[in-house]
């Protein structure tokens, strides 16, 4: 009956504007949408004897009515895969496909070697991403966009397996819904076609430039990666799963069993994002590495080809979507938060009303900064069951002689200390910084600058800085530095005094939990990024103050932040702790302090004029031989206990 009403209303001239999701079959005129305008193709091409490829939609030789029963099917909805769901973040929509679940054999025993065995794998069904992840949607997340091909509607390129990990628990935050990296069996099937598969050897198509941008056609203006869905679709309307990015998968990458699997998952830890597996050939790949069965080692650094795509198995949240879940706030300063997904009926507790207090109105929590220190708001909505957690970091301000100074709470926690496997092998004074080891920190406020020749002279009244006066500049708001022990001893001993507070300088430990991002810690080599130029100053481009080709120590704050919202914790100055330098122990440690004693200070963090494996998170330096007399590479950043 359905399809004797819509044959009826095209012979009655009506226009049905049904449209649904593009696909390589029966998108005939290529507009983007699948609706009454192809079957108007198909038609002239029967009544004028055409009989191209491109109007046969069934692929049986023939342009016939047979096609047109297709297409009708198509935009009636008769055909299961349409599904999807949609969603909208910030600015940013996005469509994630359903792929019913089946039965195929994965692998190829034509590919290499670790296509091989082919195997049977059954897959639950699942949604997975119509295009690749674009730059449009990381950052309406939050995310820092470090692509090197830039475009809103380019795939997120140069990204690294933390950073899509923080995407994705971003837009968890954002949606409440459960996003993830498909398994590579998940990803292998649905590049196929799912159930629709028509064995392709690429995904769509035996044509690869038809369906994928890669090395012999991508090199067009001035870009390799190209904007995503310009290309035709495979069976399931998914573009670009051949060419274009090579898509990280969650699992890890190993050989293949023999054995029949159902919903294989090999997942892997954030710290061996290097063991990752990689999927669908790039832009510069040959033709034979588009194959759907081809896989790769993922590369953990310096790849401008690689990005994501993502997965769903749930077409219902798992959680309240909220605007934000790391709030960052000073003492007396008020917040909001929204609310997106639940059904009104709120409430919300802090976990520490010391620290702050809130009230949910309008499908709004409002926070109240009470102390500095951390705290956690649940948010339940008591229709739906669903919750949010929320969690807020209270800094505090403070004021000596009209300058101003911000002191960042650090939530404690547990972390390996040294040199793990993101620093830079070789640097960080031999064995002493290579014992990877346990530590676990209580909560502690620490500057969210190196402390500034404006606040040395403050609590002072003078300025030791070298660099105050050197090549004749003077900047109040560098770091101070060629100080001695005992005048940063004195300086923290009248600014105590003088506040009523109790600062001093962070131990190696406290200092390393937060140049690593603390319990947000993304993994990054340096402070707060894979990229020293982003967050530091070193010997490289040390020569930029006031653009006047200065080298030397630069104002604090110009570069980008940390996970926390510190700065500077790479390069600029070495900064000074209060350990006595020696070797690490291997056992695991609460609170250390370090040595009882010693002949020389630990530094961390680098300078101005040192290189960039100096500069490294684990990176360890000390100074001359105590009681020493300063140094113009030399500064420090407090440390604040917490207290109520």
């Amino acid at each position: 009956m359905k399809r004797l009403v819509f044959f009826l209303s095209l012979l009655c001239g009506l226009t049905f504007q049904m449209a649904v999701a593009q696909s390589r079959d029966y998108d005939v005129n290529l507009d983007g949408e699948v609706n009454i305008a192809d079957i108007n193709a198909v038609i002239h091409a029967i009544l004028g004897g055409i009989e191209d490829s491109s109007h046969d939609v069934n692929r049986d030789g023939e342009v016939n009515i047979g096609d047109i029963n297709n297409l009708v099917d198509r935009i009636l909805g008769d055909v299961h895969h349409d599904d999807h769901l949609v969603f909208n973040v910030g600015n940013a929509s996005f469509k994630m496909i359903r792929v019913d679940g089946g039965t195929f054999m994965m692998g190829s025993n034509n590919g290499a070697n670790n296509e091989k065995p082919v195997h049977e794998v059954t897959l639950s069904p699942y949604y997975i991403g119509q295009t690749e992840v674009t730059q449009e949607l990381w950052k309406a997340t939050g995310c820092r966009n470090r692509s090197h091909y830039k475009g809103s509607k380019l795939p997120v390129n140069d990204v690294v397996f933390v950073e899509c990990q923080d995407f994705i628990k971003r837009l968890n935050v954002l949606t409440g819904y459960h996003f993830s990296l498909p398994t590579e069996a998940q990803w292998e099937f649905a590049a196929r076609g799912g159930n629709d598969s028509e064995g392709c050897q690429y995904a769509g198509s035996d044509d690869i430039g038809s369906v994928a941008w890669y090395k012999d056609n991508s090199n067009t203006g001035g870009t390799r990666v190209h904007e995503v869905a310009t290309k035709l679709p495979n069976e399931l309307g998914l573009f670009d799963m051949s060419g274009n990015i090579e898509e990280l998968c969650q699992d890890k990458y190993g050989a293949y069993s023999s054995e029949a699997q159902v919903d294989p998952e090999k997942p892997i830890t954030e710290d061996g994002d290097d063991d990752c597996v990689i999927r669908g050939g790039s832009c510069y790949a040959i033709d034979s590495k588009c194959r759907v069965t081809v896989r790769s080692l993922y590369s953990n650094y310096d790849r401008t080809d690689n990005g994501l795509r993502l997965a769903l198995r749930d077409s219902l949240p798992v959680a309240l979507g909220v605007s934000e879940n790391n709030v960052e706030m000073m003492e007396g300063g008020v917040a909001t938060v929204t609310i997106i997904n639940g059904k009104g009926a709120y409430h919300a507790q802090s976990s520490d009303q010391n620290v702050a207090v809130g009230y949910i109105e309008d499908s709004k929590l409002y926070i109240v900064a009470m102390w500095s220190g951390t705290a956690t708001f649940t948010i339940w909505d008591d229709q739906s069951d669903l919750k949010a957690e929320v969690l807020v970091r209270v800094g505090k301000e403070c004021s000596v002689g009209g300058v101003t100074f911000k002191m960042m709470p650090v939530e404690g926690g547990t972390f390996m200390m040294g040199n793990t496997w993101e620093q830079a092998p070789g640097y960080g004074d031999g064995d002493y910084a290579y014992t990877v080891h346990e530590v676990t920190l209580s909560s502690y406020s620490i500057g969210q600058t190196e402390v500034t020749q404006e606040l040395w002279t403050a609590v002072m009244g003078n300025n030791p800085s070298e660099h105050n006066e050197w090549q004749n500049f003077i900047n109040p708001q560098g770091p101070v530095e060629n100080m001695t022990w005992d005048e940063c001893m004195e300086f923290i001993a009248r600014l105590n005094e003088m506040t009523g507070l109790h600062f001093r300088l962070p131990t190696e430990a406290e200092w390393e939990f937060a140049a690593r991002g603390g319990n947000r810690s993304m993994v990054y080599r340096y402070s707060g990024s894979r990229y020293l130029n982003e967050v530091g100053w070193y010997e490289d481009n040390a020569d930029h103050w006031q653009g006047g080709g200065v080298f030397g120590p630069q104002t604090v704050a110009l570069l980008l932040p940390n996970e926390l919202g510190l700065f500077d914790m790479s390069g600029n100055v070495r900064e000074l702790c209060q350990d006595w330098y020696g070797p690490y122990s291997d056992e695991p440690q609460t609170n250390p302090t370090g040595p009882e004693t010693g002949d020389k200070r630990v530094t961390r963090g680098g300078s101005f004029a040192d290189q960039s494996g100096d500069c490294c998170c684990a990176s360890r330096g000390h100074t001359y031989e105590f009681p020493f007399e300063g140094g113009n590479l030399l500064g420090f950043r407090l440390v604040m206990e917490l207290s109520k």
